[in-house]
């Protein structure tokens, strides 16, 4: 594993250690409420990429304690969130009320707008209580199961020592996709851009390399040459020269050219 990937994907998982995807929050010393990401409707069974296509983050707020009054849904105006330093104020409350009209929950509403889900955050409460930091996961960002997909079936195709394949699809999370930049958040990333791409280009010049070696080996060997493996011959020099095409822009992550022959 090359340095730099060991470094990002080291703070990534540290960060997210230290970071919850449920909070507690006290509204005074003994009532204690819970905090948790959900959808619009305050379900916490949250799909893959959910954010992608939605103006807001959702949250629920329970008491530890209970039902909350409605002196407590009142006092929760008060109610802030923290990122960067800077506070935010919750753009909407919503109670759930149950059969009897009692608020089991609260759903809380925060604007994509002023929110980075991509960073930690906390909640605060007046001036005296805030809760831990809480970390959204990366399957719930924008353009998680896009890049997934790129990412899945890259590396299957590299593993398969289908290189150009590989490429063929890694590529749009380095560069060629309209969600380049976002892409660039997720831990996965720098595993693509310091590892993976740098390791195509590499396996397939030695894969090429090495079915050339093999015939002219046969050759010096006077060893009969068969009209097929002339063919392979001019594919193998044909496909080097291509790759270096294909390759060009990426080329840099090596500190050195591709090779052709001929």
């Amino acid at each position: 594993m090359k340095k730099p990937y060991f470094i990002v994907t080291l703070f990534v998982i540290i960060s997210l250690a230290l970071c919850g995807q449920t909070v507690q929050l006290n509204l005074d010393k003994k009532h204690i409420t819970e905090i948790k990401l959900c959808t619009n409707t305050s379900s916490t069974e949250i799909p893959e990429g959910y954010f992608e296509l939605t103006d807001s983050v959702y949250f629920v707020l329970r008491s530890k304690e209970g039902d909350l009054s409605k002196g407590d849904f009142k006092d929760l105006s008060a109610l802030q969130f923290s990122q960067d330093g800077e506070k935010k104020k919750i753009n909407r409350l919503s109670p759930n009320l149950d059969d009897k009209k009692n608020i089991t929950s609260v759903l809380l509403v925060v604007a994509r707008s002023v929110i980075d889900i991509t960073k930690p955050f906390e909640f605060l409460y007046e001036e005296e209580y805030k809760s831990d930091l809480m970390a959204i996961p990366e399957r719930y960002w924008p353009y998680y199961t896009q890049f997934m997909d790129y990412y899945e079936k890259g590396k299957d195709f590299m593993d398969k020592q289908q290189y150009i394949a590989s490429f063929d699809q890694l590529k749009y999370i380095i560069s060629e996709s309209e969600h380049a930049v976002e892409f660039t958040k997720f831990s996965n990333y720098y595993r693509v851009y310091n590892d993976f791409v740098p390791d195509i280009i590499t396996g397939y010049q030695k894969k090429q390399m090495a079915k050339l070696e093999n015939l002219q080996s046969k050759y010096g060997s006077n060893d009969r040459i068969v009209l097929d493996e002339l063919e392979q011959v001019r594919l193998a020099k044909d496909s080097v020269i291509l790759v270096n095409q294909i390759f060009e822009p990426f080329t840099g992550l090596l500190n050195k050219p591709l090779k052709s022959c001929g």
